[in-house]
């Protein structure tokens, strides 16, 4: 089968087509022959040495495609269904990421896709729907009349993050735009009012912050979720009201942004005088359990997503498609880099 792998920590230029086996079937997995795979901003992290202890590794978090064989024990799927899946490397089938024709992957980690939408944009969904879906149904628990900031919302995620939040209810919903483009998209797709959504380009974390307390009023909101870092993490430590609850998807390297806990850090905007709660959302964490009754969080998160989308509860991010090629994931790399990505960057699989 033919995969892209990255030969060497660094630059796009270290990505090289290669030949490799189509990988084996060991017990509770499954094989799909792939038909496309989504790109996200933790690739281009990998891609620089953040995770992977060595090269050649294959990059590549979402897919989607046609289950080809099941393994021992699978009851679950059978071949020709369509699925898509959240890709962690397997060692135990000799497989890897999803910029490649084919995976083999735990059924855990599989689900079938939403009837409704195509193999497309059912691969630009696990990533993101499983982040947002833990996130504010899992581990916020965010309800009718909560009130909600959340700082990047016309990427993946956030996009998907409004959506959600609209279903079950939250409001007012906050939002942050950089751009008329994305001002417009928000308003446009997901009835945001435009006095929702704050431009935040130029302007000072204080400036933004007295914007969005016209909105919410002076205590602040219950819950900010910040899918940017960097400043608008700290933003959110600003809009917070008392007892409320911070959530993040952003590591960050600068210490600048590290979290306040403590009045000698940031004075009256620690978690400490505003007793939050601050939580990260790590959507790969349970992947490195092992343990199957973790993993089964997975696929059963995915059907309820998948449910969520045939009753039109939600609806795919915009894509931008590629042919499976090295070009397609230089564009796509350089395009996440420079942090104003819209919707999702897909690459199809022939």
């Amino acid at each position: 089968m033919k995969v892209i792998e990255l030969t060497a920590f660094g630059g796009t230029e270290n990505f090289k087509q290669v030949e490799r086996e189509i990988p084996t079937v060991p017990k509770g997995h499954v094989r799909i022959k792939l038909s496309a795979a989504a790109f996200n901003p933790v690739d281009t992290k990998r891609r620089k040495g953040k995770f992977d202890p060595s090269c050649p590794v294959v990059l590549g978090s979402d897919a989607s495609g046609v289950i080809d064989t099941v393994g021992e024990g699978v009851t679950y799927f059978k071949k020709g269904d369509e699925v898509y899946t959240f890709v962690m490397g397997d060692e135990t089938a000799k497989s890897s990421g999803s910029y490649a024709e084919y995976i083999s992957i735990d059924e855990h980690l599989v689900a079938h896709k939403p009837k409704n939408i195509d193999l497309a944009d059912a691969a630009a969904l696990p990533v993101v729907a499983l982040t947002v879906y833990d996130l504010i149904v899992g581990r916020a628990k965010i309800q009718e009349g909560d009130s909600v900031f959340v700082a990047g919302a016309s990427g993946g995620t956030g996009s998907l993050a409004v959506q959600l939040l609209q279903h079950v209810g939250a409001s007012p919903i906050i939002v942050t735009a950089g751009s008329d483009e994305s001002e417009e998209y928000i308003h446009s797709h997901f009835g945001i009012p435009k006095k929702n959504i704050i431009r935040h380009s130029n302007k000072s974390v204080a400036d933004i912050s007295s914007e969005v307390h016209q909105i919410s009023g002076p205590k602040g909101v219950k819950f900010a979720i910040d899918l940017v870092g960097g400043n608008m993490k700290e933003l959110c430590f600003h809009v917070i009201a008392l007892w409320g609850h911070i959530l993040t998807i952003v590591e960050e390297d600068d210490p600048k942004y590290c979290t306040p806990l403590y009045p000698s850090q940031s004075g009256p905007n620690s978690l400490f005088m505003k007793d939050a709660t601050f939580s990260t959302i790590f959507v790969g964490a349970g992947c490195f359990s092992q343990d199957s009754s973790v993993l089964q969080k997975y696929r059963k998160d995915l059907t309820e997503i998948s449910k969520l989308f045939e009753q039109g509860k939600l609806k795919a991010p915009r894509i931008t498609k590629g042919p499976f090629s090295l070009e397609t994931i230089e564009k796509a790399h350089k395009q996440l880099e420079t942090g104003s990505t819209k919707g999702k960057l897909i690459m199809t699989i022939p």
